[in-house]
């Protein structure tokens, strides 16, 4: 309703305000874009990349009205989007997993990877 630079400020305002409680903060794919937020999760601890493909993300947002970017985008442009911003997620992961197996097994791999730091 507001928009995404408003929203992408509340975002940036709900990050700081919880990196450095005890807590998994499960942030949209915009928020690691914002210098700030990805500056308060790395210093709060691991940043953590499920990396998925295109088409399957693809296939987890198409026609969802509660992601107005993207019900209001093609599919080319969703994938300019992710193939963008796709650099900036690998440089502020601390943990970066293929997120291509069970919940159980990415889960398991997050356990296990955090546990290693």
């Amino acid at each position: 309703q507001k928009g995404e630079a408003y929203f992408r400020r509340v975002e940036a305002d709900v990050v700081k305000s919880v990196c450095g409680k005890t807590a998994v903060i499960a942030c949209g794919g915009g928020a690691m874009l914002n210098p700030e937020s990805a500056k308060s999760a790395a210093d709060a601890g691991a940043v953590v990349f499920l990396d998925v493909d295109f088409d399957t993300c693809y296939e987890r947002i198409c026609g969802d009205s509660n992601r107005p970017i993207a019900a209001s985008s093609s599919k080319e442009e969703l994938l300019e989007r992710f193939n963008a911003r796709h650099e900036i997620y690998l440089r502020h992961s601390t943990i970066h997993i293929e997120n291509s197996g069970s919940p159980v097994e990415i889960s398991d791999m997050i356990v296990s990877s955090v546990k290693k730091l």
